[in-house]
């Protein structure tokens, strides 16, 4: 799903990947036409890596979600010594504004979609298997919301109900999501707009995969009679 950026110039972007490598996010800008410029500085990265190494701590399942809001985790560490009135109040502030009270409740709501009870929730990450790990890490990039949201084949690991549940969570989204799948269900329900790379080339459909595969064998025919037409009045 391609939405359009519309972070103000200097405002950091809040990146979350989950298997993708970061040149990705140049290709986005490209196939939207140019004046996103993404500098590294700019990037406030989330990698699913990054939240699978919290398993090593032995934490319980919720609490790795709730560390991958990393502005939420600083704000709530620094609230526990801060003494300075004023920043405490800003901290207060800045903790309503990103709606961190509500953290646990959408962190165990995103567990839940993904197949984690109540029970599995509260226990160590570190005693589930490498399947069950990986929708943990996917459940902290998404439970991070990051402003741009690439995810590499994120139904591998998911059954029925969670990919389901998945499509839902995405077609929601409120960001820009980037998606490579081949999961032809999950990119004809959750997303927007589909970016085909052919011949070191870049073109942007619009619609599902469906509507990609109609319009691309469309265009492929037009050409495809352009060039008899061509080679017949030769």
């Amino acid at each position: 799903m391609l939405k359009q950026l519309s972070e103000a110039p200097g405002t950091p972007l809040l990146l979350g990947f989950a298997g993708l490598v970061p040149f990705f996010a140049g290709a986005f800008g490209m196939a939207l036409g140019g004046p996103v410029a993404i500098q590294a500085a700019n990037f406030l990265p989330i990698y699913a890596a990054v939240i699978l190494s919290f398993l090593a701590g032995g934490r319980w399942t919720a609490e790795i979600v709730l560390r991958a809001d990393l502005e939420r985790t600083k704000l709530m560490k620094e609230a526990e010594t801060a003494t300075d009135p004023n920043r405490i109040a800003e901290i207060q502030t800045r903790l309503v504004d990103i709606d961190a009270h509500s953290a646990e409740a959408r962190a165990s709501s995103i567990l839940a979609g993904l197949g984690f009870d109540q029970d599995a929730q509260q226990r160590p990450a570190s005693s589930f298997s490498g399947g069950w790990r990986m929708r943990v890490a996917l459940a902290g990039v998404l439970f991070a919301q990051p402003d741009l949201l690439l995810l590499d084949e994120p139904t591998n690991y998911l059954d029925l109900e969670g990919a389901l549940w998945l499509e839902s969570y995405l077609g929601r989204y409120p960001h820009t999501v980037l998606i490579v799948s081949h999961d032809r269900e999950l990119l004809n329900r959750a997303v927007g707009s589909i970016l085909h790379l052919e011949d070191k080339k870049l073109t942007l459909y619009q619609g599902g995969y469906e509507t990609f595969a109609e319009t691309r064998a469309a265009r492929l025919a037009a050409a495809e009679s352009e060039a008899r037409k061509q080679d017949a009045r030769r």
